[in-house]
């Protein structure tokens, strides 16, 4: 059962009387005063509670969204997937500052009294400070503007080289990005350089790379501005003179062009060349110029993405995309058609292909295949807050089994195959699987047995094995 089908009246009933949060982190606790308090938060003390098992059986079946609704994640669980997935769930905004080590992660909203709080040495008084060039060094500072923006500055000095690295952050909605003029004072003598701060969120970089000779730079002054250096009607009108006229999405460089003004972007032409198909298009490098100074939105807003960002910064965002399009994993087992994001995935499974998804209590998970089957055989592990997709199949008396990760961000784990027969006689194959980049069924040739070897464990025409998964 989904919240949305409660009245706001309703929901409201549903909040931590503490936090405001959603009640949806067990314990449960009920005070003497009818108040109920979120396993987030403490009980007030010297008050007498108890726990609320009534309402937490009432609600094991209704999905809460995640408290970090506010900063992106769109993310609905039931109660028992909550605590693990509100521990690592990756719309948590972290500190900026890399200097402090510091570990605090949480609300957006939180981030400035954060800083406030905890880095209250980090903040500049005002835009200006001294640049030591006496000795190498790297230095980072805040700066408030507004009380509401944080600007995050940060300076590299290489006195071997004499070469000086800044860069400025921001703290602001991850759309905006602010222009930053940086003015260098030696005596009467300044100079100015002009750079592109981006939300730190977004995680690019905007460095600023010069040198300088002993006596260049003793004073730097930012001044920020939110502005563009293409207007938003400018922008838009010159992106749609470069749709891909294949996928209709707006082609990132390299573009080409073809008689008509046909365009077609890198992606399409590597089908079509792929194919064995001629190509006659070509390349133009002042459209690739102009297309590097103007903002792309993600090919993957119809989902929910609203990041924008030059060409390059583009394409590595979209390799993690969080709402990139997935089609169902079990596509050509179940015939399904659907296709979402990674977010909408394990709601998709458990209602549609509840039968092929296992949730195991610990890390294993016991299955039995068909071992002369040529069809694939697959279904879906959830495990560790992740889902895991396994295979099996037979081609020329070799059997394979795949495991892969699905969804973003990838990480390295740890996956073993143990066969066991009725008397319980075992063998097991383990392997490391690294960042799978497709989705190929026979990607990983070597993670097979033979057939001879396999007999021993085939029972009828069954083959019974337990998959373990370790992060």
């Amino acid at each position: 059962m989904d919240l949305d089908l409660f009245t706001e009246s309703s929901k409201k009933s549903l909040r931590c009387a503490t936090c405001s949060n959603y009640l949806s982190y067990f314990p449960i606790r009920l005070l003497e005063n009818s108040d109920n308090i979120c396993g987030r938060c403490l009980p007030p003390p010297n008050q007498p509670h108890f726990r609320n098992t009534v309402y937490e059986k009432a609600c094991l079946g209704l999905k809460f969204p995640c408290i970090y609704e506010e900063d992106g994640c769109r993310t609905k669980l039931f109660p028992l997937d909550i605590p693990q997935h509100e521990d690592t769930c990756p719309c948590k905004t972290p500190c900026p500052l890399t200097s402090v080590h510091c570990s605090w992660k949480g609300h957006f909203s939180q981030l400035l009294q954060h800083c406030r709080s905890n880095h209250p040495n980090m903040f500049l008084d005002h835009s200006e400070f001294d640049l030591d060039l006496a000795k190498s060094h790297e230095n980072e500072s805040l700066l408030e503007q507004n009380s509401k923006v944080v600007l995050v500055i940060r300076r590299k000095y290489d006195s071997s080289q004499k070469l000086v690295t800044f860069s400025v952050s921001h703290s602001g909605d991850r759309s905006l990005k602010y222009f930053c003029q940086i003015t260098f004072t030696s005596g009467d003598r300044n100079f100015q350089i002009e750079c592109d701060a981006y939300s730190f969120r977004e995680n690019k970089s905007g460095d600023v790379v010069f040198e300088v000779n002993d006596d260049a730079v003793q004073r730097v002054a930012v001044l920020e501005s939110q502005t563009s250096s293409v207007s938003s009607r400018m922008n838009d009108e010159m992106l749609s003179v470069l749709k891909c006229s294949d996928c209709l999405e707006f082609a990132l460089p390299p573009v080409y062009q073809f008689s008509g003004n046909v365009i077609r972007c890198f992606e399409c032409r590597e089908k079509i060349l792929a194919k064995g198909m001629s190509d006659e298009g070509m390349r133009s490098f002042s459209v690739d110029n102009v297309a590097n100074k103007l903002d792309y939105p993600c090919k993957y807003r119809k989902y929910g993405c609203t990041f924008t960002s030059k060409a390059d910064v583009m394409k590595n965002h979209l390799k993690s995309c969080v709402y990139l399009a997935y089609d169902c994993p079990l596509r050509a087992v179940a015939k399904c058609e659907w296709k979402g994001v990674q977010n909408d995935l394990l709601s998709h499974l458990r209602a549609e292909h509840n039968h092929l998804l296992s949730t195991p209590t610990g890390r294993s998970v016991n299955f039995s295949f068909l071992a002369n089957s040529k069809f694939e055989q697959c279904g879906v592990i959830y495990a560790f807050n992740r889902l895991f997709k396994y295979s099996f199949t037979m081609k020329l008396f070799k059997h394979f089994w795949v495991v892969e990760l699905l969804g973003q961000p990838q990480c390295t784990f740890k996956c073993e195959f143990k066969l066991y027969n009725a008397k319980k006689i075992s063998n097991s194959l383990s392997f490391q699987q690294m960042y799978v980049q497709n989705r190929q069924l026979l990607g990983f040739s070597n993670s097979y047995l033979p057939h001879d070897q396999i007999k021993p464990f085939i029972t009828g025409n069954t083959i019974n094995v337990t998959i373990s998964i370790d992060l």
